[in-house]
């Protein structure tokens, strides 16, 4: 990975993320981009909130996951990644509660 990641930029960005558990991991998405359903009152949504909401946030965000869902929620924070410049190549984004954990990451991608 060290040879690949040399060549790739790194991005972080202070945003609103969508912090999907799955029974594959976490996947995070910027929320900005990906939206959230309208019928949303901003809490957070678990596998045992109200089931309409739960089938309209598994719609909503089916493309963007792989497993089944076991919760989505919003949150604050600063999204971590590399990015290969004219590329599609970039690695997952993570989030954290710091510039300085953000960075952390990005030093551990690169070693």
């Amino acid at each position: 990975m060290a040879k690949m990641t040399k060549y790739m930029r790194a991005q972080i960005r202070e945003d609103d993320w969508i912090k999907i558990e799955t029974s594959h991991g976490v996947q995070w998405l910027e929320k900005d981009v990906v939206g959230v359903p309208k019928e949303w009152n901003g809490e957070f949504v678990g596998c045992f909130s109200d089931y309409d909401l739960w089938e309209i946030f598994t719609n909503h965000f089916a493309i963007y996951y792989t497993g089944s869902a076991t919760s989505f929620e919003v949150v604050h924070g600063f999204g971590a990644r590399l990015s290969a410049p004219g590329y599609l190549d970039c690695t997952d984004w993570c989030v954290f509660n710091t510039v300085g954990e953000a960075l952390d990451h990005i030093k551990e991608l690169r070693e």
